[in-house]
């Protein structure tokens, strides 16, 4: 081993979607290589492996000593620079809302209408709901509150969702939390989401604005994945039945059609049924949003306009869920 360095496994270094080198630094932590910040992970963030170009880069730069297939020699300075954590204190995450505890009762509906009650909590935190685990238990990793917030903010439109932090003694803490409680040890690799797991992925979509065609070329590009694109509604229902795709994005407000007339098209075909619906719209109102959500089966309601980031990560999601 090279003198000043330190071996770390090549699985724990990766390029995250937005261009950062990284190294991992724990369940939901990670480092960038260049800067040396650390920086929260959320289980919805996308990663690809590092690549020998990449690490020869940052061998120019001096982060990184040498390198094989399995390994990597990173300069000691860097690997050094772990924040410390105070002995007998641990960290519980919640995401608080600005919502007032007398509407406590709604978010817990509106959980139970998108199927997400048997994951998270509707409770009371002084004079605001918050969204815990079940049992208003916190969660004990900062990703899961994240993904919490990423998930809650398009059904509760209109409320500020933050994640916040509280800090418990251990001698207080029930030993129910504690063993839920990931060590500082566990440095198992984070999951890989270098592409949706399909092996053919066919996206469909159905737009009447050429910008939306283009962003979602382009992202699907970046997964791996095709795209057909139609441009009116009876185009759209012919290219579904021809391309058979894993996932359909499209616009209620079509040229020819509504967009419903589509979705009903695909909801009440036998073998087409399965086919997960995205759609991206200008239509706001909650009525909209939740006759999509209840009625028509859509997976997603976003509404326009649509950015680059926020898109890729739904339809990621989306492909990953079903495309097995």
């Amino acid at each position: 081993m090279p003198s000043g360095s330190t071996t770390i496994a090549r699985s724990r270094l990766f390029t995250l979607e937005d261009g950062s080198w990284v190294i991992q630094r724990g369940i939901d932590r990670v480092q960038e290589l260049l800067s040396g910040k650390e920086r929260s992970f959320s289980s919805m963030d996308i990663t690809f492996e590092i690549t020998d170009p990449e690490l020869g880069i940052l061998q120019a730069r001096g982060i990184v000593e040498q390198f094989d297939d399995f390994f990597v020699w990173v300069t000691s300075d860097l690997v050094d620079t772990v924040d410390s954590t105070t002995p007998g204190l641990i960290n519980y995450y919640y995401v608080q809302s600005n919502l007032g505890r007398d509407q406590v009762g709604f978010v817990q509906t509106q959980l139970e209408a998108i199927g997400l009650s048997d994951r998270y909590a509707a409770a009371k935190r002084f004079e605001r709901v918050v969204i815990m685990r079940l049992n208003e238990e916190p969660f004990t990793r900062l990703s899961h509150a994240e993904d919490a917030q990423i998930l809650l903010a398009p059904v509760l439109q209109g409320a500020e969702l933050s994640v916040e932090v509280v800090c418990f003694q251990t001698a207080n803490i029930p030993p129910a939390w504690l063993a839920a409680e990931p060590t500082t040890d566990d440095y198992a690799p984070l999951i890989r989401r270098l592409e949706p797991k399909a092996k053919v992925k066919t996206v469909v979509c159905i737009d009447g604005a050429e910008t939306s065609h283009h962003l979602i070329r382009q992202i699907c590009s970046e997964l791996g994945a095709d795209i057909a694109s139609a441009h009116n509604g009876q185009d759209g229902i012919t290219l579904i039945q021809d391309a058979d795709p894993t996932l359909i994005i499209m616009d209620l407000t079509l040229p020819d059609i509504h967009g419903y007339e589509v979705v009903a098209f695909v909801r009440t075909n036998p073998e087409l049924a399965h086919i997960p619906i995205i759609v991206v719209t200008a239509l706001a109102s909650e009525t909209d949003w939740v006759f999509a959500r209840t009625v028509a089966n859509v997976e997603d309601y976003v509404v326009k306009p649509l950015h680059t980031q926020d898109m890729r990560r739904r339809i990621w999601r989306v492909l990953n869920r079903y495309s097995l």
